[in-house]
């Protein structure tokens, strides 16, 4: 199902805006409470996070640097993949926030 990271970051996006706002916030939390030992072992779930983390901060900038302090813990785990993820949302903010 690596395909489906993007389309379920699109499907947040809009229920997010017609509905919920704090969705966002929600499920960051969630992924921040992801053990980094066992993305660090399952690779594939860790690039599919990844991918679905770096749309959703394209996609809701401001929600997501509202929830980033819940995914920050994410940079001292164990998953390179999940540290590019988190560096890559930061530097999507970034840019952004200009």
């Amino acid at each position: 199902f690596d395909f489906l990271a993007k389309p379920l970051a699109e499907l947040v996006n809009g229920i997010a805006k017609k509905h919920d706002e704090a969705l966002v916030g929600s499920i960051l939390r969630e992924i921040g409470r992801t053990d980094g030992t066992l993305l660090s072992r399952h690779t594939a779930s860790a690039k599919n996070l990844a991918a679905f983390l770096e749309h959703l901060a394209s996609l809701q900038p401001e929600a997501v640097a509202n929830g980033l302090a819940m995914i920050v813990p994410h940079l001292d785990g164990e998953s390179y993949i999940m540290r590019n993820a988190i560096v890559s949302v930061v530097a999507t903010l970034l840019n952004f926030f200009k």
